[in-house]
């Protein structure tokens, strides 16, 4: 197929939008999954192994409560869900560095203007940018979601341009807080349909996933509080392997949310700030200035 350079830079409708950002993802399936298999991947198997290594030890509760009773349960709960919730972390930070970075390339350079390790260098340039703003940024959240699920709800829409805004735009945290508030309420509605969209799409397809890991997981969580019997290390290892199938699934689907934000975000800041346009002027009346020099 003759490659079609792709124009983020213009206003799309909803409906643009989606369609543009399943368009980018078969365009640039190859290259852009080298970058995620080479720069995620890895912290997509810390998330899986934390995810197991939590089933294992805290979610076995008739071991736990045999060996160790209450007390130790609730140390032990501490310390896996920390390390399951550091990992998570970690993950995502990676998996928005590396779109965000690739789509910047993309934009700068075209698909074929640039490396993975032009990539790698970007995700090192915003890496603790992104860290900072990532756990600031969550923790807001998470507080609106305490106090209510609708602040909650409200300053997630509000704060989703923040990281793309950081590496697009090589904003600081500060900047990039602001002006993800101030573009996101352009479009908020729009934002948030988006975001239910492509996270109802991503729960759709992660189901094919999800139930077999409920079944076995739950069969082997009977089988350890019951008896260990012949099937439970068979059980065990195919926990372990769906697991691990399952986070690779969730977290490369969860692309397509970032691939359509960054859609969504071009065309809010062509509708209210035009910059392509005004770029277009100033060369037109640079090159009228010089031929009238002439």
């Amino acid at each position: 197929m003759e490659y079609t350079h792709i124009n983020f830079k213009e206003q799309r409708d909803f409906g643009q939008v989606l369609n543009s950002t399943f368009f980018f993802i078969r365009q640039n399936f190859k290259k852009l999954g080298k970058a995620l298999i080479y720069y995620v991947a890895p912290f997509i198997l810390l998330q899986a192994i934390s995810v197991v290594y939590y089933q294992n030890n805290v979610n076995n509760i008739g071991f736990a409560f045999r060996m160790h009773g209450i007390a130790a349960l609730q140390d032990n709960f501490l310390i896996y869900f920390s390390i399951q919730v550091v990992a998570m972390f970690l993950n995502s930070v990676m998996l928005i560095l590396t779109v965000y970075s690739y789509i910047k390339l993309y934009i700068e350079n075209g698909r074929d203007g640039f490396t993975l390790t032009d990539v790698r260098r970007s995700i090192q340039k915003y890496f603790w940018r992104i860290v900072g703003a990532g756990f600031i940024g969550g923790l807001v959240v998470v507080i609106g979601f305490f106090m209510c699920i609708l602040p909650g709800i409200y300053l997630g829409v509000s704060l989703s341009l923040m990281t793309l805004i950081i590496v697009i735009e090589d904003k600081s945290f500060g900047e990039a807080f602001s002006r993800s508030f101030k573009l996101s309420h352009y479009h908020w509605w729009w934002i948030l349909l988006l975001l239910l969209v492509t996270y109802t799409i991503i729960y759709i397809v992660s189901l094919i996933f999800t139930i077999p890991q409920l079944i076995v997981t739950s069969a082997y969580r009977l089988h350890s509080v019951f008896g260990r019997g012949d099937d439970y290390e068979i059980l065990k290892y195919l926990s372990i392997a769906i697991t691990i199938i399952s986070s690779f699934v969730s977290s490369f689907l969860m692309i397509m949310i970032y691939i359509s934000l960054s859609f969504e975000y071009f065309s809010i800041v062509e509708k209210k700030e035009s910059p392509t346009l005004l770029h277009k002027i100033e060369q037109l009346e640079s090159e009228g200035g010089i031929n009238h020099e002439e």
